[in-house]
């Protein structure tokens, strides 16, 4: 599950960064 959270973490914020 942790692994699974920092993908969506890290996939959430590229995204939010790509936003911007």
């Amino acid at each position: 599950m942790r692994v699974s959270t920092v993908l969506i973490t890290g996939g959430a914020g590229f995204i939010g960064v790509n936003a911007s």
